[in-house]
């Protein structure tokens, strides 16, 4: 392999310098070798007394030949291998990076394709689709007995009234007790979840698995699990709250379509 081969170009992969390294490693050992050799040779050719001058001589001047080659050869090699050790580690950093960053794009693109869903169609639709609704049903069947309230808009539209009922449905057929199904207190786009702030683990679990399933199968935005949290505390005289009806129920708001 010509010494010249270390100044790849930049598209030289991962594997191909770490072949390089494996070639170079064993290099530097045998140079290494080599200068022990050589400094034997010429201890043994200064302690010992040769029965001819002239080979005395000779073993010298081999132990010199082999310090110099050896020498030589642990520097280039050394440097070579340093070399392809920085080269390595950069296209690792560099591989990462545009990993991270494909990551990131794929995250986006995965949010934009679902509000574009949301929006072409109607969201009943969208969750009586086959596989949608067996995905649905699969991930929230093993939840079976959580309570849940779903709180509609009151506008007279029949987007949200026949997308509230399909919910329900839905809920009821995974095994989730329905608590509440009644008209919300005023009217806003999308879909979300509410809890009670005092709501038990087991309940805001459950609120995670219902964000991230209705997010994969294309009915909210996010499927981060940031839940708006009710005021925790039972209304004062002429006021109305909008409340899950228990701590450990889940309410599902339904606004408008987006």
């Amino acid at each position: 392999m010509p010494m010249w081969s270390l100044f790849w170009r930049a598209s030289n992969s991962i594997a191909e310098l770490e072949s390089l390294q494996a070639i170079y490693e064993p290099l530097v050992w045998f140079s290494g070798a080599l200068v022990f050799l050589g400094v034997v040779m010429e201890v043994i050719a200064e302690r010992h007394t040769f029965k001819k001058e002239k080979r005395g001589h000779s073993v010298k001047k081999w132990g010199e030949y082999l310090l110099i080659f050896g020498l030589g050869g642990e520097i280039a090699f050394g440097i070579a291998t340093t070399i392809l050790s920085g080269l390595i580690i950069a296209k690792l950093h560099f591989a990462t990076a545009k990993a991270e960053e494909r990551t990131a794009n794929l995250e986006r693109e995965t949010v934009l394709l679902q509000r574009q869903l949301i929006k072409q169609d109607r969201r009943a639709n969208v969750l009586m689709d086959r596989k949608r609704h067996d995905l649905f049903t699969s991930r929230i069947k093993s939840l079976a007995g959580q309570k849940v309230d779903i709180r509609y808009c009151p506008h007279p539209d029949s987007e949200i009234s026949f997308f509230s009922l399909a919910l329900m449905g839905a809920l009821t057929g995974a095994g989730w007790e329905m608590k509440q199904f009644s008209p919300a207190l005023g009217c806003s786009p999308g879909l979300g979840l509410m809890l009670d702030p005092r709501a038990p683990l087991p309940t805001k679990s459950a609120a995670a698995v219902l964000q991230k399933t209705l997010f994969d199968i294309g009915l909210v935005h996010s499927p981060k699990a940031e839940f708006l949290l009710s005021a925790g505390r039972p209304p004062a005289p002429g006021e109305t709250l909008l409340e899950p009806s228990s701590v450990d129920t889940i309410l599902v708001a339904v606004g408008a379509h987006p």
